[in-house]
């Protein structure tokens, strides 16, 4: 008796902490499933990337996923991403009155260009999932990004700072 007690806590303790692991999933914010949606593209990781995304985005993903095969869709997420540098996101305030959708506007800064694009968030089963795409619009960099300011020579000199 004493032995199925103990089992029946032991089993209801570890389905709370599955439980409790589930809910952190799904409170994840708008924000964070963007940022997981890009580190799976850098890592290639096919099915974390797809997970961030729901509704009909979802399974137009999938068909290009079917269409390339699995290690070419992989291929492309990565060579992406990799070229990328850095991202801010922000939220979009004129979000339509009554809707509980999210837009982010999504800032990818790459080494020649920047890209804006929406990104639209809904809740799909309790967690956060893009459900569309806007259009993205690219701004040409006068300067490369990582283009020195100084000449190496004066920089050199200006790191001194009178040191010896």
């Amino acid at each position: 008796m004493t032995e199925r007690i103990a089992t029946a806590l032991g089993l209801i303790a570890f389905i709370g902490l599955v439980g409790v692991g589930v809910a952190r999933r799904g409170r994840a914010t708008p924000e964070v499933v963007v940022q997981q949606s890009l580190a799976a593209a850098r890592t290639g990781s096919v099915r974390d990337y797809l997970t961030c995304f729901g509704g009909a985005l979802r399974d137009q993903m999938e068909a290009t996923r079917r269409e390339l095969g699995e290690e070419r869709f992989a291929q492309s997420l990565q060579r992406r991403a990799t070229q990328t540098v850095g991202v801010a996101t922000s939220r979009v305030p004129s979000e339509p009155a009554g809707s509980t959708d999210v837009v982010l506007r999504v800032e990818q800064v790459f080494r020649d260009r920047n890209e804006v694009q929406d990104f639209v968030l809904a809740r799909r089963w309790g967690r956060w999932r893009i459900v569309a795409l806007g259009v993205s619009n690219t701004k040409q960099m006068p300067i490369p990004y990582g283009t020195p300011v100084l000449p190496p020579a004066l920089a050199v000199e200006n790191d001194d700072d009178g040191k010896e």
